[in-house]
């Protein structure tokens, strides 16, 4: 069965995600990964913040990396991180920019 992504929404999470360490705990290509703090109705959790570096956020590849995003939120398997959503701002360490 095909998966339309057209109809897979992203959550939004802009001001409920903040990053907590200057130190990327894993790198890549594209991407740091930092250590955050995801807040929603008064309880916080630790969590994964991928953060794109910022060549990478031309129009075309923010629109791949949305399409990715919607089928990364698609997943279920114990061997890939759970997904909750996207920031769309910049991100500094202790304080959403």
């Amino acid at each position: 069965m095909a998966c339309n992504l057209a109809n897979i929404h992203v959550p939004e999470l802009t001001g409920r995600v903040v990053t907590t360490d200057n130190r990327a705990s894993g790198s890549g290509n594209f991407a740091d990964v930092r250590k955050g703090i995801y807040t929603q109705q008064g309880h916080s959790n630790t969590v994964a913040v991928k953060i794109l570096r910022p060549p990478l956020l031309s129009d075309m590849r923010l629109a791949r990396k949305t399409i990715r995003a919607k089928a990364w939120s698609t997943l279920n398997h114990p061997n890939v991180v759970g997904f909750i959503g996207v920031c769309y701002q910049d991100m500094r360490c202790g304080t959403p920019k």
